[in-house]
């Protein structure tokens, strides 16, 4: 039986506010449509990091940079990983050779809608086989975390 990544996920207070700019700003939490979280199946979104470019990379990059792919049906991802993922999980097609590497851990799965962009997920792990192997990029799903964000946000305001 293959083990997985679970709750891969963790929150940080920064001493001070962030200003914002033109090229810093904040993405949206998930919203329910309909009473549910959408999936993101087949829709197409952004991952960012200061990871290594590429296999041959020896160091991180030290330019933020970012791959546009769709989102990988829940059903196909569980082929390529062998049940190593849960529904608490987003994967990204990576099949152009392009995805997330090594350093990119904790970096943001953002899907833009609109003027919005909304945290739909957090860099989580990918094969150990190289990041440009094609294998399905792997991200901690942000909305079933959501009620575990709130509540810590919501605890730590207080103080």
């Amino acid at each position: 039986m293959a083990s997985t990544v679970v709750n891969d996920i963790s929150l940080i207070r920064l001493p001070a506010f962030v200003g914002f700019t033109d090229r810093i700003r904040a993405a949206s939490l998930p919203r329910r449509l309909n009473g549910q979280f959408p999936t993101y199946e087949s829709v197409r979104a952004f991952a960012s990091g200061w990871g290594r470019e590429s296999d041959a990379s020896d160091s991180v990059s030290p330019v933020l940079r970012y791959v546009e792919m769709p989102i990988m049906p829940y059903s196909v991802c569980r082929v390529y990983w062998s049940g190593a993922v849960s529904e608490k999980m987003i994967c990204m097609s990576t099949t152009s050779g392009k995805s997330t590497c090594h350093g990119d851990s904790g970096g943001p799965l953002v899907y833009k809608q609109g003027n919005s962009s909304y945290l739909i997920g957090s860099t989580s792990f990918g094969t150990s086989m190289g990041c440009q192997v094609g294998f399905p990029a792997v991200f901690t799903r942000i909305s079933s975390y959501l009620d575990w964000i709130l509540n810590h946000i919501i605890a730590h305001t207080k103080e």
